[in-house]
Order: C-alpha cells, then sequence, then structure tokens
C-alpha cells in the first residue's frame, strides 16, 4: 500500500536552536508540496506554541492545529495553560498516556478515564496503547457512552490540583473569575 501525503506531521519537541521561522517555513514547503495536510506539534510548554502561532500568522504560513500531550484523571497538569491556549487557538489535543501510565487500570477503570478525557475542552482524540487484544477492547469500550454530569463533578473533584504555584495567574482571585471565567468549573 503506497501513501501519496501525511495526514498529520508533528514535530515532536521544540528545538531552541531553530528559529521558529525556519521551522514552519520548511512544514510549508512540505504543506504546498501537498506531501502533509495538517502540522502539529507534542511536547511544547504554552510560550513555545504561542510563539509558533503567532509566527505562523504573520507570515501566512500553516499553523499547528494540534498538539500531543499527555493528560488523565491523575496528570492534568495540561488544564492549567495548554488548554486555555488550545481553546482560544483553535489547537486540537491529541492525548498520550490517558491511563495514567498504567496507574489507572484495572476493571472499567479505563474506560472511565478514556470516556472522560473525551468529554474535556480541546481534546480530539485520545491515543490508547495495548499489549494485548484484550486490553484494546477494553480501551475500546470508553465510546458509545457518557459518564453523568455527577459521576464527571466527582471525578474532577477527586482529581483536582491546586495551581503550580500561589499568587499565579492561574490563581482566581475573587473578582477575576468573571473577566476571565474557567472552561469549566474546577473544584
Amino acid at each position: 500500500m503506497h501513501t501519496d501525503r501525511i495526514d498529520l506531521l508533528q514535530l515532536h519537541g521544540f528545538d531552541a536552536a531553530t528559529p521558529v521561522e525556519e521551522s514552519l517555513s520548511a512544514l510549508d514547503a512540505l504543506v504546498r508540496d501537498g506531501k502533509v495536510r495538517y502540522v502539529g506539534v507534542s511536547h511544547h510548554a504554552g510560550w513555545q506554541l504561542m510563539k509558533a502561532l503567532a509566527a505562523a500568522d504573520r507570515l501566512h504560513l500553516p499553523r499547528y492545529v494540534a498538539h500531543q500531550v499527555c493528560y488523565s484523571p491523575i496528570g492534568r497538569d495540561y488544564e492549567w495553560e495548554l488548554m486555555p491556549l488550545a481553546a482560544d487557538q483553535g489547537v486540537g489535543a491529541l492525548v498520550w498516556s490517558p491511563l495514567g501510565w498504567g496507574r489507572l487500570t484495572g476493571r472499567t477503570v479505563p474506560q472511565v478515564a478514556i470516556n472522560w478525557l473525551l468529554r474535556r475542552p480541546t481534546v480530539s482524540s485520545v491515543i490508547v496503547g495495548a499489549r494485548e487484544e484484550d486490553q484494546l477492547r477494553d480501551n475500546l469500550g470508553a465510546t458509545g457512552w457518557e459518564l453523568t454530569p455527577d459521576q464527571v463533578a466527582r471525578l474532577d473533584a477527586v482529581s483536582h490540583r491546586e495551581p503550580p504555584y500561589h499568587r499565579s495567574p492561574y490563581h482566581r482571585q475573587e473578582g477575576f473569575a468573571r473577566l476571565d471565567p474557567p472552561m469549566f468549573a474546577l473544584a
């Protein structure tokens, strides 16, 4: 079977030694030549992703449409900076390690974790890994049903974490929440 183009080409990490404009120009050539449809990234900090998106807009080059991120009910750091950026800039999240490095495994726990992720803002897809067919079947069982709002609220509450540091821009002071409301209620 032959492939005539790549649907999504992702840069695996931020390259501080190469100007962002140079990387975007190389990707633009691949898109213009019809070899690549869309471009994305993985393992970028918020400032790195925004720098690239701003350069793409300024130079009329292809924007990153996807960001591969680590996100799960037990690893919610994505929500602090990258999720609001993704929502604002229209970048979809491709989630890896949805089962928290294997810590969320057992009877139907993977289904709950994956189902929870599929309903989060900006999540476009969840990348699952399975060593055996039974694991894959269990993971695929996360679709075709929905957690209730009460179940989602309970999962949000038990997996909630405080902002990374006190008095950060993520710490919502009274009064500012109405100017910059959270994307979803945090427990």
